[in-house]
């Protein structure tokens, strides 16, 4: 793709930046045959989103140490749902975090950001997994709001599985995927299962999730 002219390959430091060309005339053509977003793959974002989250009660490992200046636990969350496709164990665990500082967190903050910028069925969907697996209602009642009935498609919430279109995968989608994630216009090859040992090792604080 990058001979043909689709995408450009940037180096920054460890990081390898892939993204649409924008002089490649047919990107609305391409982007609905890959199913990719606009928005470049950063994993540097993603491991310092790591680093701030375990701070939050995340049981995850970083490649880089937490910020000198710590975001609040609702901006936390915030942050992770630009990066939260690209890190199953992210998503697997941010549940603990809402959970763990739920008495901190903004929940007007929490919906109104999270719609602002278009992630408001990825963070509906990660409020209401969180009172399905503590039982604090309160989470649901967060996310009542931020149902977006338009939507009708179903989407791959991991970028992983957006590039997996083998039949077995298709498969494992159609098995794996929570009910609730469903209601929520998403499929994944995450079951159910997988967040509640998640949740219920997260609470460990000893417990660290690779």
């Amino acid at each position: 793709m990058h001979a043909m002219g689709m995408v450009q390959v940037q180096q920054k430091g460890n990081t390898r930046l892939v993204q649409l060309d924008p002089n490649y005339p047919h990107q609305g053509l391409l982007r609905s045959l890959l199913s990719v977003p606009d928005e470049t793959v950063d994993e540097e974002r993603v491991q310092r989103t790591r680093s701030v989250l375990a701070l939050y009660g995340a049981q995850l490992v970083s490649a880089f140490p937490p910020p000198e200046n710590l975001p609040s636990a609702t901006d936390a969350v915030l942050q992770s749902m630009k990066v939260l496709s690209e890190d199953p164990a992210m998503a697997g665990t941010l549940p603990v975090v809402l959970w763990k500082n739920r008495s901190d967190l903004d929940p007007a903050r929490l919906v109104d950001d999270a719609r602002s910028v278009g992630e408001g069925q990825r963070m509906g969907f990660m409020l209401e997994m969180t009172t399905a697996l503590s039982g604090d209602e309160r989470f649901a009642h967060w996310a009542a709001t931020l149902r977006d009935k338009r939507v009708r498609r179903m989407r791959n919430f991991f970028r992983s599985d957006r590039t997996k279109q083998s039949p077995y995968h298709k498969q494992m989608l159609e098995l794996h995927t929570p009910d609730l994630a469903r209601r929520w216009g998403f499929l994944m090859n995450m079951s159910m299962q997988t967040f509640e040992d998640y949740f219920r090792k997260g609470r460990a604080a000893h417990v660290r999730l690779e």
